[in-house]
């Protein structure tokens, strides 16, 4: 399934944002983009939270941008990766 989180001013206007999907308890971020400063930044505080909130630990960003750096992202082999993937997967959190 694929999920948006999206960042909307005060006259209405969709400022910023960010989707993905939710792979079995595990969300795999696809894209993010902005109009506003900061708002595909809010966006993916606001995923975080609600993640943390479902129970969920971690989540894919897919590429390691200095942007997602700042935000305190690691990068992971992909080994770890298939391992983190699979042990999460076998949690079944429902995300959203």
């Amino acid at each position: 399934m694929a999920h948006s989180i999206e960042a909307w001013d005060a006259g209405g206007n969709l400022v910023g944002g960010l989707y993905g999907i939710d792979a079995g308890g595990v969300f795999c971020g696809e894209s993010m983009f902005y109009k506003a400063p900061n708002a595909s930044k809010l966006s993916l505080l606001f995923l975080i939270d609600h993640l943390k909130s479902r129970g969920s630990t971690w989540l894919d960003t897919q590429v390691m941008t200095l942007h997602l750096n700042a935000l305190g992202a690691k990068e992971i082999d992909r080994g770890e990766f298939l391992d983190k993937l699979k042990a999460t997967q076998n949690l079944g959190l429902t995300l959203f």
